[in-house]
Parts: structure tokens; C-alpha cells; sequence
């Protein structure tokens, strides 16, 4: 369901309270100078490469709520520029890392459109990418692959993506087993919260970003993670106030509206009164919204830059054209 422009308006999600939010947001990042432009993850005939032209339209047909070819290359894109940011500039498989960073990225953004969209094939989905499978595909005896066994062509081609991606992690990280199994860890963690499983209804979006975060903690190297848990706080929280009329109206979890799933009486009207609260708070609710995503973004970059100018200068870049 999308909110209507009056309701998405009184929320900030669009018009001048929208504006003045990425105002604050871009003022923030003005007082970083980075020393030098810098190209961040793949480019568009890297990324068309790795996932090609056949594969891309089965994606498209898998779930057209996600829009075209470009839409779907352009969350992998950012998979891509995470991935790029999580790895140290020195690393041999580098790129490795941000194709798989990539594929996954785009992998988790179309199984939540399954969930989201109550698709009726998320149950052939929620099997084949269960938490024992994809265990699997990382710490089990042998490279497993399933997604030439699903019946349904889209379904088959969004497992395509985790198989393509956890293979890859596992052959390039096969010699780090603690690494493989926080990684399995992080994956089974994320799948029970998009299903609903667990209680926290965030760590859907933010484990996503600290999984990628993982991906490029090589060789002991393990210093950004905690950059990467502040990065996902902030990016959740960019993505509530994207989505916050349609979640009012969806009932479904915002960190802006309740700090727990809307479901039962009590829980559903907590989340409706918040909701209500704020629209009527208007251009006040729009200020204290602005304050807290600079302060989440702010707290991001004091962990950057305790590891560098390169690794700063990377997250600004990569946060310039969030916010752009």
C-alpha cells in the first residue's frame, strides 16, 4: 500500500520537510573534505557482467514491485560500494568481495519483497533459503547449490543469487572456519527477523550491512566492524523515515513509530497513536527526525575516521550519494 503525498508530506518523506532533512544530512558531510575523489564498488559494465542479461530478467519477472534492469543493478551497486567499503585496499580478492557483496545485497532486497509483498511463493523461498541450507552453503562438507532445484524460474533465480554469492564467500574465505561460522550465524539471525521469528523487527535491515561488513573482515582485520554496526543503525534508520507513511499505514514495524512488531490490540495501537502523534507534530516531528539521523551519521564517521583518511574519505563518498 502507498501512502498518499498529503500523509507521506506531514511524515517529511517528500516535499520541503524531506528537503530540509537532506540539507542537514549534506551539511554534515560538507565539513568532511575528503583528500581525493574516489571511485567506490563496481562499475555498470562490472556489475552487467556479473549478473547478465538473462539472469536479470528473470529477476525482473521474479518481482516487478522492484522495479526494472537498473533499479535491480542499482541495489546491487550498493551492495558493491559496501562491499568495497569493508575491505582493506590491499586485499588481493578485493573484487571478490564486492561481487559477492553485490549478489548478496540484491539476493536479501528481493527476498524481502517476497515477504513484504505476501507473494505467494515466499514459502518455496523461506525452504530453499532456510537457515540449515544456507549453513550449508557456507561450513557444511561439501559447496552445495539450490537454486537449479526450485520449481518456479523467479524463485530459482533470486536463490541463484545467495548460492552465486555464499559460494564464493566459501571458497575465498575455506581456510577461516570462525569467520564462516559468524557469517552463518549473522545469515540465520536475519532470516528469522524478516519472517518474524525473533523479537527485535530491525535486525532485518541492519544485519544485512554488518553480514557485508564480515565479508571483507580478512585476515584478522576486523577493525571496521564496529564502523559497519553504527553504519547499519544509521542506514535503518534512513530507511524508517523513507518508509515511515507506508509502514503507519502497513502496520509494520519503524523504529520512528515502535520499538516492537505491531502485532496484538496493545502493540497495533501504541504503533497507530505514535503515527498519529507525529503528523500532527508536523514540521517540529520533521527537526527532531533531522537531529537524530545526523547524530547516527555523525557517530558513523568519528568511527571511520579512527581508521584513516582512505577509509573516511570512502564513507563519505559512499554517504554523499545516499543523501544526494
Amino acid at each position: 500500500m502507498t501512502a498518499p503525498y498529503w500523509l507521506r508530506r506531514r511524515f517529511g518523506s517528500v516535499g520541503a520537510g524531506r528537503l530540509r532533512i537532506l540539507e542537514s544530512l549534506a551539511l554534515e558531510l560538507g565539513r568532511e573534505q575528503p583528500s581525493c575523489p574516489r571511485e567506490l564498488g563496481l562499475d555498470h559494465a562490472a556489475l552487467n557482467c556479473l549478473i547478465d542479461d538473462q539472469w536479470l530478467d528473470s529477476l525482473c519477472l521474479a518481482i516487478d514491485s522492484r522495479g526494472g534492469r537498473s533499479r535491480l543493478l542499482e541495489v546491487a551497486g550498493w551492495g558493491a560500494s559496501l562491499g568495497d567499503l569493508a575491505t582493506p585496499t590491499d586485499y588481493a580478492l578485493r573484487e571478490s568481495v564486492m561481487q559477492e557483496s553485490a549478489l548478496f545485497n540484491l539476493g536479501v532486497a528481493l527476498f524481502d519483497s517476497f515477504v513484504d509483498d505476501q507473494d505467494p511463493r515466499v514459502a518455496e523461498v523461506s525452504v530453499a533459503l532456510s537457515p540449515d541450507r544456507l549453513s550449508a552453503r557456507l561450513v557444511g562438507s561439501e559447496l552445495l547449490c539450490h537454486w537449479d532445484a526450485v520449481a518456479d524460474s523467479g524463485t530459482r533465480a533470486v536463490v541463484r543469487l545467495f548460492d552465486v554469492a555464499l559460494r564464493g564467500v566459501r571458497e575465498r574465505c575455506d581456510s577461516d572456519p570462525i569467520q564462516l561460522n559468524e557469517l552463518s550465524n549473522l545469515l540465520t539471525r536475519m532470516y528469522h527477523s524478516e519472517l518474524g521469528n525473533i523479537d527485535d523487527p530491525f535486525a532485518a535491515k541492519r544485519l544485512p550491512v554488518e553480514f557485508i561488513g564480515h565479508l571483507g573482515a580478512v585476515s584478522g582485520c576486523r577493525r571496521r566492524l564496529a564502523m559497519f554496526e553504527k553504519l547499519a543503525i544509521f542506514l535503518q534508520r534512513f530507511d524508517d523515515w523513507q518508509d515511515i507513511s507506508d509502514d503507519f499505514l502497513a502496520r509494520a514495524p519503524n523504529s520512528y513509530l515502535s520499538h516492537r512488531r505491531p502485532v496484538g490490540v496493545l502493540a497495533s495501537s501504541q504503533h497507530a497513536c505514535a503515527g498519529l502523534w507525529l503528523i500532527l507534530r508536523g514540521s517540529r516531528y520533521h527537526s527532531s527526525l533531522s537531529d537524530s539521523l545526523v547524530s547516527s551519521m555523525s557517530e558513523t564517521l568519528a568511527e571511520a575516521r579512527k581508521l584513516g583518511s582512505i577509509v573516511e574519505d570512502k564513507l563519505v563518498l559512499f554517504l554523499r550519494q545516499l543523501v544526494s
